[in-house]
């Protein structure tokens, strides 16, 4: 940290700091705003939200993959087409379409 105060003090000098030394300024800056962010109590409660919703998922998982008595009630599997967010993308990628075609009538 005292080099990067050394290389600032360097140019407000008037000399020109090299590419390396300011790509370590980058990095050190993204850093810093980066531990800024993990103390963010919104930040730390979504991390732990997400870790439950892992574990819970992961124990699904597991629970249905022990499951060896047959099938009760059959149902065909889903289809990708069928799920409501391909449904939703579809719908949204016809929407910039006509938005497109809109903004080229108007030139």
């Amino acid at each position: 940290m005292s080099n990067m105060k050394e290389i600032v003090e360097l140019h407000k000098d008037g000399f020109k700091p090299s590419e390396g030394a300011l790509e370590i300024k980058n990095v050190l800056s993204r850093m810093q705003k980066i531990e800024a962010k993990e103390k963010c109590l919104r930040v730390q409660f979504l991390d732990w939200l997400s870790d439950k919703l892992l574990d819970w998922s992961n124990r699904v998982h597991m629970m249905a993959a022990r499951i060896e008595s047959p099938c009760l009630i059959e149902v065909a599997p889903r289809k990708r087409e069928d799920s409501k967010s391909h449904k939703d993308s579809k719908q949204v990628e016809r929407l910039k379409q006509l938005l497109e075609i809109e903004r080229a009538n108007k030139k």
